[in-house]
């Protein structure tokens, strides 16, 4: 009897915490669509990343993110670096990018790397900075404006790399 007493209440654990689970889902689900009412925006999260899209074609990518389909091919993306963010505004010849990836590497090889890439792409650096460990190179070509910011965050032991593609 007391073994079947455990058995009921194991059961009882495993149908609440179904239950909480359930109940986080149709809070999610429901916190969502307030805040599609109240922005007129769309949301849509799928596994570990949420993309809004705004009502003029924005969208903005916040987790496991991807690289916007149609970024621009001639901005040079790090080897191996992981998206986790990313967000793109506005359409055709006038669309901006921001896209935030995370590397492994020393941000040192990383801004090497760029530097080297930019040129070889046919871009112009116009800016050229740096502070220990942290990179800041601003790049020109066309109408196009590449910026980016490289940061060692050493505390994670990866270097996070922010890159902005904008028309001039």
């Amino acid at each position: 009897m007391k073994r079947f007493g455990l058995v009921i209440a194991a059961l009882l654990c495993i149908a609440m915490a179904a239950g909480l689970v359930g109940c986080q889902q149709i809070a999610e689900q429901a916190a969502e669509s307030a805040a599609e009412k109240a922005t007129g925006t769309k949301i849509d999260k799928e596994g570990d990343s949420i993309t809004i899209e705004g009502k003029e074609g924005e969208k903005a990518t916040i987790g496991q993110g991807e690289l916007p389909a149609d970024f621009p091919t001639d901005a040079p993306v790090y080897p191996g670096a992981k998206v986790v963010a990313s967000y793109e505004q506005g359409t055709g010849a006038a669309k901006s990018y921001v896209v935030t990836f995370e590397t492994a590497d020393p941000a040192s090889k990383v801004n090497d790397w760029y530097v080297t890439e930019i040129e070889a792409k046919g871009w112009t650096i116009d800016t050229k900075a740096n502070q220990g460990e942290n990179y800041i190179l601003n790049a020109t070509k066309g109408t196009q404006r590449l910026a980016l910011t490289i940061a060692a965050d050493q505390g994670q032991a990866k270097t996070l790399i922010n890159e902005t593609v904008t028309p001039e």
